[in-house]
């Protein structure tokens, strides 16, 4: 492979200088370990065995171990209260990383080392001496989740090169005018999450080249009118989480893509006039109107202003100029009546969000075609009229809403509708065919509603149906024929309902790649559970969390005796009597005939031993008698010989 060509470039080695203390043994054994990083880089631990404090020269313990192959270096897992100007000194690195309880960094401690990344988060810094990063070859320093309290005029001098600087979560409540003078180079700047109560006018006047800046959870009341007059090129600004009361685009230079003021205490604001203005946030703000505020903004696309308090009362063509905007969120502004007319000219409009709201009643008529995302959920809609004019609908949020019936055109000429969202409403009918043009419908949710049965014909038209959930219903009917175009059907719900009686064979033979059901909090009886569930292996059975009671797989189910269990239990009782009465002579007679084969096997073995002794007797008889003549006897009265 390619990265194996140049080892210098590719096999970057990492020094881990860890102060842990560690048992020898297992310390040489961690220290010898290599892993391979993201296939590219070899990633080379160092542990050093013994512990180090702030006594040790821990420049020339980690010196000794570097190389000209070394490129990243973290220390990490101590406690270095003070990082010296000697500490680091020529030192050449890619990146350091210290995370070591530091609280001081004095004076030029970084002014002789050739260090691109200073990484020094999450630490305890309280203090940094002037010029403690007089560097020209630092790119990055990151100071983030500290204990800054202040930027002083020479805190970071020196820094002319310096392309990003993170201050994010300190405690800075001053930054001293011309604190950032010699960060002329800096592209990114991050001060949020301190507590800024106040900018000073000339503060960022120095960072022409500055593209983001982050100001956001602070305590700014407002922002001066020149602060930002000088930054021809800033385009992303973050100023959330504030205190802002108003918001005025003299403030923002004309480059200006993204405008973050969400959750400010904004009850006026007017963006008018940024001509490059992609996107602005207004969330969690007191807004009452919108008129007047977004004229000439021809690159607008994107324009969030959930949780306000707007009235939309503008005249048709207000948003007539705003031809890119694809996005719109209206979340949560109390909205009584909405005229989509006002909509008409937004050419571009993907989606249209104004859920949670108290919208009673919608016309449609008026609003363009090109709408894609349409999310009214958690209104109180009744009715919607002329939905099939929204030909290009891919997604329909409809739930938390009033609505009592889904009526025979409701969804008409919608077939590109992909995803339906119906939970928590009120509806009690299905009309037959009222989802025939959803060939696109991929995903059904009819939940938390007071549905009482599916029959043939209301799921007509959903060939493409994947997922259906029609949980916490009132459905006593649930027809297996109804699903005989939904083939593609996957995921099937029915948990709390009414149901006690299903055919599941019946619906297995319409959706052939059914492969989940939930059958829970119905009034099944336990046979009938354990038969769909033996009928039907290739499903999976969404299992339940009642085991107190009785239950199949947790599913709570009825156990019901049969009148022929109940009217024969005696009966059957007496015949397992009667067959273990024969069992038991059974065992006996095979006893008694084991014994008797036990004496006639010892009466064999006599007679045969018996048989077998004749036979030997017969055969050398004769033998025997020649050879008793040659046996000598002593005559009566021969005299014995002794033997002296």
């Amino acid at each position: 492979m390619e990265w194996f060509i140049d080892v210098r470039v590719w096999m970057i080695i990492v020094i881990f200088v860890s102060l842990s203390q560690k048992s020898e043994e297992s310390c040489e054994m961690f220290a010898k370990t290599t892993t391979i990083f993201r296939m590219e880089r070899v990633l080379y631990r160092y542990v050093a065995c013994t512990n180090m404090t702030v006594d040790n020269d821990l420049r020339d313990e980690i010196i000794s171990k570097l190389n000209d192959s070394h490129q990243y270096l973290e220390v990490t897992k101590s406690n270095i209260p003070i990082i010296t100007k000697n500490m680091f000194q020529t030192l050449n690195l890619t990146q350091i990383t210290v995370e070591a309880k530091v609280q001081v960094v004095q004076g030029k401690a970084f002014e002789r080392a050739n260090i691109s990344n200073i990484i020094m988060d999450n630490n305890d810094i309280k203090k940094l001496e002037s010029g403690a990063f007089n560097s020209y070859n630092i790119f990055v320093l990151s100071l983030r989740n500290n204990s800054l309290t202040e930027i002083s005029t020479s805190t970071f001098s020196g820094l002319a090169n310096l392309r990003k600087l993170t201050l994010q979560n300190n405690q800075i409540s001053v930054i001293q005018p011309g604190s950032f003078n010699d960060l002329e180079g800096l592209n990114e700047l991050n001060l949020g999450f301190n507590k800024l109560t106040v900018l000073q006018p000339n503060l960022f006047d120095k960072l022409q080249n500055m593209q983001t800046i982050y100001l956001n959870n602070n305590l700014l009341k407002q922002l001066p009118v020149d602060v930002f007059s000088k930054n021809g090129i800033l385009q992303y600004l973050s100023i959330q989480n504030n205190l802002l009361i108003q918001l005025d685009a003299t403030v923002f230079p004309q480059a200006l893509l993204y405008v973050n003021a969400a959750e400010n205490n904004l009850k006026s604001f007017n963006m008018s006039g940024l001509i490059n203005l992609d996107r602005i946030v207004l969330d969690s703000n007191k807004l009452t109107t919108i008129v007047n505020c977004l004229n000439n903004l021809p690159s607008l696309s994107f324009l969030h202003l959930n949780h306000n308090y707007l009235e939309i009362s503008v005249p048709t063509k207000y948003f007539e100029h705003l031809s890119k905007l694809s996005i719109l969120e209206i979340d949560n502004n109390h909205l009584v009546r909405v005229d989509f007319s006002i909509f008409r000219y937004l050419m571009k409009l993907e989606g249209l969000s104004l859920a949670e709201n108290n919208l009673t009643s919608l016309d449609v008529t008026d609003i363009n075609t090109s709408i894609k995302h349409l999310n009214l959920s958690g209104n109180s809609l009744v009715g919607i009229k002329n939905l099939w004019r929204l030909s290009n609908l891919d997604k329909l949020e409809l739930g938390y809403n009033s609505l009592q019936e889904i009526t025979f055109d409701m969804f008409a000429n919608i077939s590109l509708l992909r995803h339906l969202w119906l939970q928590h409403n009120s509806i009690r009918e299905l009309h037959l065919g009222c989802f025939r043009d959803l060939k696109s419908l991929t995903h059904l949710n009819l939940s938390y509603n007071s549905i009482t049965n599916i029959t043939p014909g209301i799921l007509t038209g959903l060939n493409s149906l994947i997922e259906l959930d029609i949980s916490h219903n009132n459905l006593v009917i649930f027809d297996e024929d109804s699903f005989h175009n939904t083939r593609s059907l996957r995921f099937l719900n029915i948990a709390h309902n009414n149901l006690s009686n299903v055919d599941i064979r019946g619906i297995l033979s319409h959706t052939i790649w059914l492969r989940e059901i939930n059958l829970n909090g119905n009034n099944w009886t336990c046979k009938m559970l354990i038969d769909i569930e033996q009928g039907s292996k290739i499903i999976s059975f969404v299992g339940g969390n009642s085991f107190n009671v009785s239950n199949v797989y947790g599913v709570p189910c009825i156990h019901k005796p049969s009148e022929n269990e109940n009217g024969t239990g005696k009966e059957l009782e007496f015949q397992l009597t009667n067959i273990l009465e024969v069992l038991n002579s059974t065992m006996q007679y095979t006893r008694s005939i084991h014994f008797t084969m036990s004496v006639l096997n010892y009466i064999m073995a006599i007679f045969f031993c018996l048989v077998g002794l004749k036979y030997v007797y017969d055969k050398y008889s004769s033998t025997i008698a020649a050879a008793q003549q040659f046996v000598y006897r002593p005559a009566a009265n021969e005299q014995e010989i002794q033997l002296l």
